[in-house]
């Protein structure tokens, strides 16, 4: 699954009044079609017909653009040789850092097909990373160079991974937090392996989370049991939240049952049990289930979480079970929600309800 990190769908026009916009206009609403040579041709002729036009500098762009999507060897050349010439002409053009995530797309697409020097920049790119820089252009354009890598030879492109997963300095975290994505795509032990490491070790609170909610994504009794074992570890209410979300999201594997039982769990902190509670309704929790539960909970907090996670289900004994807090129970403040999650309710009996409240003496 490739990452897109350059634009690929170009601006509404907003210049009526210069001599190229009608040109633009079409070949923009050509490439929205999908009609990729012709958008081409019509963005090739921005800058001979118009080449003082405010359409200009990024025309290169957007034709380099069509003809990658258009895919042929030849066309991959001249959408390399219109990248060039942008970079030359117009430096400060707005796509420009699009263009070099762009140039390293389609050099890894001409490495797939054989060309050995396009393959050589693309790693180049791919290691390249001593400097910091002040946003994420250059991330981006590594983060490219690792993705075309992947495509053309991922066992190539697993050392290198293996060397930016490796780092620990500030400057390279985000581009570790995209590493993360790209090893999430590939299902080794090896990858496996790699996420585990950067949860365990990776000084990055950021990159750590990226790798937890990626683990969720990944089913397997092992990684259940990884990410159980790390929420009973961590000290960190952030981090035990995301490893919950992760776990609902897996789903199976009795993950439900262990999400209420981290809910009913006193040592935990109120606002991870919640969040327990929360996660528990995404893992498939029926709200038969929470129902059976508000009566044995003591904790106003979990309560009031319990009515709303009820209120969620549109079944009758959701709504029996609304009723009967709103009418029974001794706390006036769970009465009120019940009562309020009632009134987004279109059940006949709740109307009766509420003009018996509002008639009661």
């Amino acid at each position: 699954m490739a990452v897109e990190t350059f634009r690929t769908t170009p601006p509404l026009p907003t210049t009526e009044d210069d001599p190229a916009d009608s040109l633009y206009r079409t070949a923009r609403e050509a490439l929205n079609a999908r009609n990729y040579r012709r958008a081409a041709d019509l963005f090739g002729d921005i800058p001979r017909r118009f080449p003082k036009s405010t359409y200009t500098a990024d025309s290169y762009y957007w034709r380099a653009f069509a003809l990658y999507r258009a895919g042929s060897e030849d066309d991959l050349r001249d959408a390399v040789a219109s990248l060039e010439e942008q970079r030359s002409a117009h430096a400060d053009a707005g796509t420009r850092a699009d263009a070099d995530a762009l140039m390293i797309r389609i050099r890894g697409a001409l490495g797939k097909k054989g060309d050995q020097e396009s393959g050589k920049k693309v790693a180049s790119a791919a290691l390249e990373g001593a400097r910091c820089s002040k946003d994420d252009d250059e991330d981006d354009v590594r983060t490219a160079a690792l993705n075309a890598l992947m495509q053309m030879d991922a066992s190539r492109a697993m050392p290198i991974l293996k060397q930016v997963m490796a780092r620990r300095d500030a400057c390279s975290a985000s581009l570790r937090r995209k590493g993360i994505f790209l090893l999430s795509q590939v299902n080794t032990k090896e990858s496996d392996a790699m996420i585990v490491d950067a949860i365990t070790a990776d000084p990055s609170q950021e990159v750590r989370e990226q790798a937890v909610f990626w683990m969720g994504q990944r089913r397997s009794p092992e990684n259940a049991a990884f990410l159980k074992n790390l929420f009973r570890s961590s000290k960190s209410e952030e981090l035990q939240k995301n490893v919950l979300f992760s776990l609902s999201q897996m789903g199976g594997m009795g993950n439900d049952k262990w999400l209420l039982e981290v809910a009913n769990d006193t040592s935990v902190p109120m606002e991870v049990r919640k969040h327990a509670l929360f996660c528990a309704s995404q893992a498939g929790t029926r709200s038969t289930d929470f129902a059976a539960m508000y009566d044995r909970m003591k904790e106003p907090e979990l309560k009031e979480q319990l009515i709303w996670l009820v209120s969620e289900s549109n079944s009758t004994a959701a709504a029996d079970k609304l009723i009967d807090i709103a009418k029974n129970d001794p706390n006036r403040e769970m009465r009120k929600k019940a009562i309020f999650w009632l009134g987004q309710k279109n059940d006949p009996r709740i109307q009766q309800l509420l003009l018996d409240i509002i008639n009661k003496r």
